[in-house]
C-alpha cells in the first residue's frame, strides 16, 4: 500500500465517522425538538385549565349556590323545595 492509498483510506473513514456523527447529531437535535414541542403544549393545555376554574369558581370573588325557597310541595310523601335566584355564597 503506497502513501496516496492510505491517504485516500483516512479520507474515506474520516467521512464516513463525521457522517455518523451527524446523523445521530440531528437525530438528538429533532427528539429534543419534539419534547420541546410537547413540554410547551402541556404547559398551555394547564395555563388554559387553570384560567378557565379561575373563572369558574371566582367570576366575582364568590361562587354562586342556589337560594332555597319556603315554598314546598308534596308528591308521594316525597317533600320538594323550589329553588329560587342563585346568589353568591361566602
Amino acid at each position: 500500500m503506497n502513501y496516496a492509498e492510505l491517504v485516500r483510506d483516512t479520507e474515506e473513514m474520516t467521512k464516513r465517522i463525521i457522517l455518523k456523527g451527524d446523523i445521530i447529531c440531528l437525530v438528538l437535535i429533532g427528539l429534543m425538538a419534539l419534547l420541546a414541542i410537547i413540554g410547551l403544549r402541556l404547559i398551555w393545555e394547564e395555563h388554559r385549565e387553570r384560567k378557565e376554574r379561575r373563572l369558574q369558581e371566582t367570576y366575582t370573588g364568590y361562587e354562586y349556590q342556589p337560594t332555597v325557597t319556603d315554598t314546598v310541595q308534596y308528591v308521594n310523601g316525597v317533600e320538594f323545595h323550589r329553588m329560587g335566584v342563585p346568589g353568591k355564597g361566602v
